[in-house]
């Protein structure tokens, strides 16, 4: 595997680098073990090397790494000292510490495709305090409440480009936003890293929820104007003109009856 990566050698202890990069360590353990010995990442992450005074980190091929070998592979990454390392291409980067690999010093990183991650983690149900979003892989619905008792519903297919994701509705562009920090619980939103939103992962049911504009029907429904169909007094009889100061049963075309008491 050809490795894609960048090293840096600092003297500070933590950076990102890239929008949607996320930063990790690796400690070289006096007990000669890396802590963790096998980490997980997304491509463009960055990976911090420290407590390499008496260790290293060499890269080797996976079969160097199963015999507890000390054989680094062509362009591989080798880490003398406390480092930065930023992972630019998904694989799985075997190393070891060549001093100390047979007494099972190494370790793995396994770095993801990032927009894969991103659809693999980003379908699901999430939060923000009154707004709720439901992403499948086909659509994104926002639900907002600006009113305590329905939703106004947003509805848009969307596709990622790298940490990106792109609205679509009716063919056309309709809007965007980044992606930070994602995990399986909770991610950043937002046009820049100084201006994010943290959504969480949260569960719900929108079948429970009454969108505003099924309010507004129903309350159309409800004082649409009905028609007198016939009136009775307290005998049962039809009559045309109610008289004053007397009960009368008013029946409308839409099946109510209401009780009046005619006063002129």
């Amino acid at each position: 595997m050809k490795a894609t990566y960048t090293l840096l050698i600092l003297l500070i202890p933590f950076i990102v680098y890239g929008q949607s990069s996320n930063s990790h360590l690796i400690t070289a353990s006096d007990y000669m073990i890396f802590t963790p010995s096998e980490l997980t990442i997304i491509d463009g992450d960055t990976v911090y090397f420290e407590n390499l005074t008496t260790h290293n980190a060499i890269q080797v091929s996976e079969e160097t790494y199963n015999s507890n070998g000390t054989e680094s592979i062509p362009n591989g990454f080798e880490v003398y000292s406390d480092s930065f390392l930023v992972f630019n291409s998904p694989g799985i980067y075997y190393y070891v510490c060549t001093p100390h690999v047979e007494m099972g010093m190494k370790g793995k990183i396994n770095v993801l495709d990032f927009e894969e991650y991103l659809i693999d983690n980003i379908v699901g149900q999430w939060t923000d305090n009154d707004v709720y979003f439901e992403i499948t892989i086909d659509s994104f619905l926002i639900y907002s409440f600006e009113q305590e008792n329905c939703y106004e519903l947003e509805e848009y297919s969307w596709v990622s480009d790298e940490n990106e994701i792109i609205f679509i509705e009716n063919d056309e562009f309709a809007g965007s936003f980044l992606i930070y920090n994602l995990t399986d619980i909770s991610f950043l939103a937002g046009q820049t890293t100084d201006e994010t939103t943290l959504l969480t992962s949260t569960s719900f049911l929108s079948s429970n929820w009454v969108e505003c504009k099924e309010v507004t029907s129903i309350l159309s429904f409800n004082i649409k104007s009905k028609k007198i169909v016939y009136i009775l007094n307290v005998l049962g009889e039809k009559v045309n003109k109610p008289n004053d100061f007397s009960p009368y049963f008013y029946y409308y075309d839409d099946g109510t009856v209401e009780k009046r008491i005619v006063i002129e």
